[in-house]
């Protein structure tokens, strides 16, 4: 579509808050666009969609439109008085330019695979902390080059130019409209994949808080709770999912604070605990491959955090500085969790808090809780989309009563199937292995080096095409590696009921 390729957009994942840069678009995108769309939308609407990242990967006509109709108030000067009182989300989002910061703490992978990094070293051994910095590394390496596939030089004038306007233009570039579905089914499933970490993050954590007051098992407190991110999946305002994304991302960095306080509170443990943990135990080792590569997955959102950037030259010194602030981070908390509960840590770090320290603990289980009910709806987002798109141009879709009945019964199955999901399948730490191992590897490594081996081979000297397809092996290896430790651990999870 001309609209997704003349349009530039900033956001990090669905657990940050985003920022949308737009270009100014000419006189026939404009006509295209009734009175009736921008309708659709209020002003503070069309300010507040810009911290919901999905919506542009949608497909749909009518998501579409209502994306197009909040560009359209965006760009509007009628819609942007100089002198008017914004709100935050309006300050935030009347930015046009974001800054290297703004680009950085957009592109920062900061996710709940975190609190499974001490896990890795505890399993895994000491090793796992060099194998996280050259993980980190690639993922570097492979954001480089999707930036890069993003532009072309021009035939006639040699001018470099911007010609691809997300992942999925890139992809569509590359094998056309199947490779657009392609890598739209990929994020689909990315994304319920994540719903699916979300509700057995809830239930883990509102069991924690509830245990010294009720004896419900695990199951049936995941179940119970899970029902009340069903009523936020109603909500189409989409300023008030603006500020549930914030309310996420504030969420998430409580519990991150607060489990390392923990950290320097068990600061005494430290000393026992390092001669405790191997160097390498090879089964943790292996296993721990995917969880990594979960923690470095952003580069789904690159494309539009380039576009959005005052000077987009500099993307790769964002991409730069952003994974070496976020290795820092992970080795960090790695480092230390593993240090504090030594053999003993869990694959979610907050299950040994509860044992020790009430305060804490609370307070990390309430920040995770607080971010899986507030993150489900945007995650969901896009699968809900891809569910709706069965009913375009139907009787469903153009009556009101059909449309409400179809949209209450399919956000019900996607709730109820996340939901049976993480049921069966109650390990943390096996979920985002898994995820990594599969969808990180494809995302990160295959696609980022094939498209840009496709588009640029020509241009490319004999030592680059080496060097990537080098990285393309070892970035496939590392995740088929992952995979099967993660089956492995699977079975001994399901064997022992711990995970």
């Amino acid at each position: 579509m001309e609209h997704e390729k003349k349009m530039d957009v900033s956001f990090s994942k669905t657990e940050s808050i985003s920022i949308i840069e737009f270009s100014k678009p000419n006189d026939d995108d404009s006509e295209k666009i009734s009175k009736q769309e921008i309708s659709l939308v209020s002003l503070n609407d069309a300010r507040a969609s810009v911290f919901l990242p999905t919506v542009s990967l949608s497909n749909r006509k009518v998501t579409r439109s209502l994306f197009e109709a909040c560009r359209s108030q965006m760009i509007s000067k009628a819609f942007l008085p100089v002198n008017s009182k914004f709100s935050f989300v309006e300050k935030l989002s009347n930015d046009r330019g974001a800054s290297i910061p703004l680009a950085m703490l957009n592109i920062l992978p900061l996710g709940t695979s975190i609190f499974s990094m001490p896990f890795c070293i505890a399993d895994g051994g000491y090793l796992v902390l060099l194998v996280m910095i050259l993980i980190c590394i690639m993922a570097d390496l492979t954001q480089t080059l999707l930036a890069d596939c993003l532009y072309a030089i021009s035939p006639r004038s040699k001018l470099r130019k911007r010609v691809n306007g997300s992942y999925i233009d890139v992809a569509r570039a590359v094998w056309g409209e199947n490779g657009s579905r392609i890598l739209r089914t990929t994020l689909i499933v990315y994304q319920f994949t994540g719903c699916v970490v979300n509700i057995v993050m809830l239930g883990t954590n509102v069991h924690i808080v509830l245990q010294p007051y009720t004896s419900l098992p695990l199951g049936a407190t995941t179940v119970i709770f899970s029902l009340s991110v069903y009523p936020l999946l109603f909500i189409r305002k989409l300023s008030v999912l603006a500020y549930f994304s914030m309310t996420a991302l504030c969420s998430l960095v409580v519990a991150i604070i607060s489990v390392l306080v923990l950290f320097c509170i068990e600061s005494g443990n430290w000393k026992n605990n390092f001669k405790n943990i191997e160097v390498m135990h090879r089964h943790g080792f292996f296993f721990s491959f995917g969880i990594i590569m979960l923690s470095c997955s952003t580069h789904s959102i690159l494309p539009q955090v380039e576009g959005s950037m005052k000077n987009s030259s500099k993307i790769n010194q964002v991409i730069h500085q952003s994974f070496f602030l976020t290795t820092i981070l992970k080795f960090t908390f790695a480092l230390l969790g593993s240090l504090s509960f030594g053999p003993d840590t869990q694959s979610m770090i907050t299950l040994n808090a509860v044992a020790l320290s009430k305060p804490v603990s609370m307070i990390s289980s309430i920040g995770l809780i607080g971010y899986a009910i507030f993150n489900y709806p945007l995650s969901i987002f896009l699968v809900n989309d891809s569910i709706d798109s069965l009913i375009d141009d139907t009787k469903v879709e153009k009556n009101k009563t059909l449309l409400y009945v179809w949209v209450a019964v399919t956000r019900l199955v996607a709730v109820a199937l996340s939901v049976a999901v993480a049921i069966v399948m109650p390990y943390f730490g096996v979920l985002l292995s898994i995820r990594g191992s599969v969808l990180g590897t494809f995302l990160m490594f295959v696609f980022p080096c094939y498209f840009h081996l496709k588009l640029k081979w020509k241009s490319l000297a004999k030592w680059r095409r080496c060097s990537e397809i080098l990285l393309l092996f070892c970035g496939t290896f590392v995740g088929v590696v992952g995979f099967y430790s993660a089956i492995v651990h699977i079975v001994s999870s399901v064997s022992s009921g711990h995970g």
